[in-house]
């Protein structure tokens, strides 16, 4: 009942931001019975022990796409991307008819399936999430005919490389001639296999399906995987609270806007999911995925409860399809295992698994280094640490930080905030005080969270790809703190008792921080050229945290004071701690987005970077060309008055390798911009003379510059976008003008006399 209920306003919502009914419908058909279906029959045959549904299914969606992708490579390489429906109708064909595998087309029996609260619990949480992606993503990225937006820099260059890898395996960089595509592109190929299996449109699959499954298929495994540790079904839901709705506290009266904030860095550093990267960010939303499902079946290896060969080869295409969608979660994990295996040496009892495990991680870390990356530098430096500091909500629009080294007094301030939110956040982790090293799940989840972190304060990166360490370990370290509260609830002897006084301190925490923020300024506080500014700004933000800070320990000395609420007290301190991080979630999250949406009647507000007509032209070329025909454009521009070199809009909505568009995210570009100092957007193109080959086309056309571009390099077509610049009037004597849409104008090279 809750999970139709979900389903039935997840579709209702994606057909009112522009998903036609017949696109949802098909891809719910896909989703089950070339993805989801055969992975959970798969699943069920490893695993081979009863589990809830959702959880089942969730695990085998994971596998699915794993399969799906591994599939889609060679069927897209060898020329026919449709016979990736080959695996799915071969596994279902097998279990079908083989006497043996025929149980397990079975659903979950009674005994593993979730109490009705707990999956109304999970739906809720599920909803809520739905509602701030809703409010701040879907309604500022329009996929309707009318007001289509891209209002990021990076999804028109997701949305190129679907068009590379939807007609070309190996995939090349298709909008610069720069050779093999060095990147993370498994998300990518799931897209295009998608696109070939239901005929719809990259655009869509990108700005609204095919992140659904990704995000439910984490949601749903993170609970399970906290009740594999605690046996208690409660544990679920507030494992997943934690991981996604229990953020840093904002005891401000005053927003955080600027662009980084307005994504999901919040006011100080706390590794939020809450944030509408998720969306704009598809390489660490599967890869999050597909990690779920890994550590979901080395939480049953570890714990011996599934074993043999079947189980091995599914962990080994999880880890590959991990690594080639993010290959930031192999380092975690290796982390993770490390601590195992390092605890096991010292009590001279080394895990079998734990070592396998890591082999095969270090195989699949290989993979990504060598065949997919190229051997290339990622652009993640040593230097300088703590470089995320400098972004938070606080840092940035503040000013207390920019100019202040490491060591500085700022610094350390800001820091000293962040580990205060931790412990608000993970505090949990004091349970495991006890038994963490006889389990080596919760070694694995704590070795995560270090490893995550450290990273994250210790890396620098020109496009801020160090979060992604942050990101991927706070499911675990939520994960490893909520199985810390369950054996602190499990030592006070309480139980159920629990719930109404801890319910009263979360809502106690939660309403400090209401009070606060209603109680301080609107005005933020900014760093000025004044003496002693930097120093009264450091006051104004430390303030509302020590506040905290001291309600806490008020609360600590009343309830360890009194024989009756001592053996509570530590439970209720924690969730007076997690109330307060929850306050940020529903009130930036969740409300503030509403009454946004609500006040723009659920219209985009923001400014679009794709020109009128470029769409239309650029399907025009696709649907009049082959896949092997190169494009030149005029435009390689974000904005006229603002060169960014990250325009890549004729490549995406043609499907088109484009000559030269934009050259941004490069290894060349990052590597640039880290020796030059300046920013990644704006390093100039590395190759001039083939830049004024392909513009000589457009300012002065003649048969000479124009022939160039046919003979030398190929082009058979030309993308014009006036509001970039506009072409020589004569253009069209040497082209012939086909299309014309808006700015956009699509003209033909004639061929040679």
């Amino acid at each position: 009942m809750p999970a139709a209920l979900l389903l039935s306003l997840v579709l209702v919502t994606l057909n009112y931001f522009g998903v036609p009914y017949a696109d949802l419908a098909k891809f719910v058909v896909y989703l089950a019975f070339c993805v989801t279906i055969p992975g959970t029959l798969i699943w069920r045959s490893i695993t081979r022990r009863v589990h809830a549904f959702g959880e089942e299914a969730a695990a085998g969606t994971a596998l699915g796409i794993a399969l799906e992708v591994l599939t889609y490579i060679p069927a897209r390489a060898v020329g026919v991307p449709l016979l990736v429906l080959v695996w799915p109708l071969v596994t279902m064909l097998s279990f079908g008819i083989a006497p043996g595998l025929r149980r397990y087309w079975r659903a979950t029996g009674s005994a593993g399936r979730a109490p009705m609260w707990h999956s109304w619990a999970i739906c809720f949480l599920l909803g809520l999430f739905m509602v701030y992606i809703t409010a701040s993503f879907f309604r500022e990225s329009a996929v309707d005919s009318v007001g289509y937006t891209f209002t990021d820099t990076d999804s028109a260059w997701y949305l190129a490389i679907v068009g590379e890898l939807k007609h070309h395996m190996p995939p090349m960089v298709s909008y610069a001639p720069e050779g093999p595509l060095k990147y993370h592109w498994f998300v990518f190929a799931d897209m295009a296999a998608a696109s070939w299996i239901t005929g719809i449109e990259p655009f869509l699959l990108l700005r609204r399906l095919s992140l659904l499954p990704y995000f439910a298929v984490l949601a749903l495994l993170v609970p399970a995987i906290t009740r594999r540790l605690t046996r208690a079904w409660w544990t679920g839901p507030v494992a997943l609270l934690v991981t996604f709705f229990v953020l840093a506290p904002h005891p401000f009266k005053w927003l955080v806007s600027n662009q980084l904030s307005d994504i999901g860095f919040d006011s100080v550093l706390d590794a939020s999911l809450l944030r509408t990267t998720l969306w704009l960010g598809p390489p660490i939303t599967l890869a999050a995925a597909l990690f779920a499902a890994v550590v979901l079946l080395l939480v049953e290896l570890l714990g011996a409860q599934i074993r043999g060969a079947a189980a091995w080869l599914a962990l080994t295409v999880l880890l590959v399809a991990v690594s080639g969608a993010k290959a930031t979660f192999i380092p975690l994990l290796l982390a993770g295992l490390g601590c195992v295996l390092a605890v096991g040496l010292l009590r001279r009892k080394v895990s079998r698994v734990a070592l396998i495990a890591t082999g095969i991680a270090l195989a699949s870390a290989a993979f990504s280094m060598l065949v997919l990356l190229g051997g290339s530098a990622s652009g993640l430096v040593y230097w300088p640490p703590l470089q995320l500091l400098y972004v938070t909500g606080f840092a940035a629009p503040t000013r207390v930080l920019p100019g202040a080294s490491p060591l500085s007094s700022a610094v350390v301030m800001m820091l000293g905030i962040s580990v205060l939110c931790w412990a608000g956040i993970w505090g949990g982790l004091i349970g495991l005080r006890r038994d963490a090293a006889r389990r080596p799940e919760v070694l694995m989840f704590v070795g995560i969270g270090v490893a995550g972190t450290a990273a994250a304060l210790l890396f620098s990166h020109p496009g801020l790809s160090q979060d992604a360490f942050f990101q991927g370990m706070r499911p675990y370290l939520s994960i490893a703190a909520v199985v810390g509260l369950a054996a602190m609830v499990t030592r006070s002897g309480l139980g159920r008792r629990l719930v109404v006084p801890a319910s009263i301190a979360a809502a106690t925490g939660l309403f400090a921080v209401l009070v606060l923020r209603g109680l301080g300024s609107s005005v933020m506080p900014r760093v000025m050229d004044v003496p002693g500014s930097r120093r009264s700004v450091m006051i104004a933000l430390a303030w509302p945290y020590l506040v905290l800070v001291l309600l806490v320990i008020t609360a600590a000395v009343f309830l360890f004071r009194s024989a009756r609420t001592r053996a509570a007290a530590p439970v209720l301190l924690l969730a007076m701690g997690m109330g307060m991080g929850l306050e940020t979630a529903l009130h930036d999250r969740v409300v503030r987005p509403v009454k946004v949406a609500m006040e723009t009647q659920w219209q985009p507000n923001l400014p679009s970077h794709v020109s009128q007509g470029s769409r239309e032209a650029g399907r025009w070329i696709r649907d009049h060309s082959a896949p092997s025909d190169v494009v030149a454009t005029n435009a390689h521009c974000l904005f006229k008055e603002d060169c960014a070199n990250v325009r890549f809009t004729a490549t995406a909505f043609s499907e088109r390798r484009v000559l030269i568009e934009g050259w941004g995210y490069q290894a060349k570009t990052l590597k640039a911009a880290q020796e030059s100092g300046s920013s990644h957007f704006y390093v100039p193109y590395w190759n001039p003379d083939l830049l004024a080959v392909n513009d000589a086309a457009f300012i002065t056309p003649s048969a000479q510059t124009l022939g160039r571009l046919r003979d030398q390099y190929g082009v058979r077509w030309l993308f014009v976008d006036r509001s970039i610049s506009e072409p020589a009037a004569n253009l069209g004597e040497f082209a012939r003008l086909r299309f014309s849409s808006g700015f956009c104008d699509v003209y033909e090279v004639l061929p040679a006399a």
